[in-house]
């Protein structure tokens, strides 16, 4: 959640899926969920915070819990700062890291160490007034695309092979162009398309 509570709990407590839907988890004040990911319990997780922290823990360290439990602390916030992501270690990937003025960088995941559940992370993004706060923080390949939305509603479509790879303490490189007082607000990964595949089905349907 924003607060950076996280929490564990076994599938088969949603197979009774109503219109209405099911509690998944209970907020506590103003608290709000920022992420879910299915896992196998063998993986470790990841958080990151706005204000360019990270943390890296083994899933096992969550115990699992009912749907309505609360959760507890996953990564513990300083003053004014909050999560932002959360999602899975994935082999062979990198994380690539965001921020509101777009910049953006691509690192190892042997760069973040493994911690206990609930510290307050390493740096995954030196922020400054020039790259503004993080974003998100996601796990990328070569054969991925990214997709980066602006707050004016202008959104691209880049190969992440064209993000640098560098350290984690580092601002990162310039991904996207922003008008005055425009914001990056989110970014997704994405399978790449192949533009010639596309073009020869549509001539072989023609």
């Amino acid at each position: 959640t924003k607060s950076g509570t996280i929490k564990r709990t076994p599938l088969e407590e949603y197979s009774n899926l109503k219109n209405v839907g099911l509690r998944a988890v209970n907020l506590v004040d103003d608290d709000e969920l920022i992420s879910a990911v299915l896992t196998d319990g063998t993986k470790d997780i990841y958080m990151a915070s706005n204000e360019g922290y990270g943390i890296r823990f083994n899933e096992n360290d969550v115990r699992a819990m009912h749907r309505v439990a609360t959760g507890v602390r996953g990564i513990k916030l300083r003053d004014g700062d909050y999560a932002v992501d959360m999602g899975l270690v994935e082999d062979g990937k990198e994380l690539l890291s965001i921020t509101e003025n777009g910049y953006g960088k691509r690192t190892i995941f042997d760069e973040y160490r493994q911690q206990n559940r609930g510290g307050m992370g390493i740096i995954a993004m030196r922020l400054n007034e020039k790259t503004c706060k993080m974003v998100g923080l996601k796990p990328v390949d070569d054969e991925n695309d990214v997709m980066i939305i602006s707050s004016d509603g202008t959104i691209i479509r880049m190969e992440a092979s064209g993000i640098t790879t560098i350290g984690r303490a580092t601002q990162g490189v310039k991904v996207m162009r922003l008008r005055d007082k425009d914001k990056v607000v989110a970014f997704e990964v994405v399978e790449r398309e192949d533009a010639d595949d596309e073009e020869e089905i549509i001539e072989e349907d023609i």
